[in-house]
């Protein structure tokens, strides 16, 4: 019974998590091929913008994420996660005319002051 508990358990945490992928990618998917204002309207000015390489730019949105500690109990005691502070980093690949052509986004522990997004343009990524 408790074997079966923890499998239930871990099959629906990994369905959040597809399912908050899903929606991250359907929520950045709504901005491609409309003009780079509707960025502006929907999250305001980018942190920093660089070239793509192509006459175009990309703009960078980070997001912190903070995960508080969590405690895991067992039948041979408890273990405590530390806390953790990660960043969701938002890019769009706005053309020369302004229009959203692309996106991609990374989870890293680096804050943004640190990150560089030409580290990331020369990965080959799917369009979605």
């Amino acid at each position: 019974m408790k074997k079966t508990f923890i499998i239930i358990a871990f099959l629906l945490s990994g369905c959040a998590i597809l399912d908050g992928s899903k929606a991250l990618k359907k929520e950045m998917g709504s901005y491609l091929n409309h003009s780079s204002k509707s960025l502006i309207m929907g999250y305001g000015q980018p942190y920093s913008k660089t070239s793509d390489g192509d006459g175009g730019q990309i703009w960078l949105y980070p997001v912190n994420i903070y995960e508080p500690p969590q405690t895991w109990y067992t039948s041979g005691g408890s273990v405590t996660t530390p806390s953790k502070n990660t960043w969701l980093y938002k890019m769009y690949f706005v053309n020369g005319a302004g229009t959203v052509y692309h996106y991609l986004y990374k989870r890293q522990d680096i804050p943004p002051q640190r990150f560089e997004v030409t580290t990331y343009q020369n990965i080959r990524v799917t369009t979605y």
